[in-house]
């Protein structure tokens, strides 16, 4: 298993929300391979919250936001490289 980070900026003005939601999954490019396939598995991961608006009774509104899942998810180092306070 590898240590994930899903790391989530949503902005509208006048605020923004922001998620770090740490998980643990196969590796990385299975973890996006499977929400392309299958998006509810961000609920199965409690990712949920981030797309809220956009699932009902787990029904998916639009699919293309699973469309570039792959630039909110790193790994454990490439959150932090991205993250730290030089």
């Amino acid at each position: 298993m590898e240590k994930l980070v899903f790391d989530y900026t949503y902005c509208s003005e006048p605020e923004c929300w922001e998620w770090n939601i740490p998980f643990e999954y196969e590796s990385k490019e299975k973890f996006i391979l499977d929400v392309l396939e299958n998006p509810m598995i961000l609920d199965e991961l409690g990712i949920t919250s981030v797309y809220v608006w956009q699932i009902v009774e787990k029904t998916i509104f639009e699919e293309d936001y699973v469309k570039n899942v792959d630039e909110y998810v790193f790994t454990l180092d490439e959150w932090f490289e991205k993250n730290k306070k030089i």
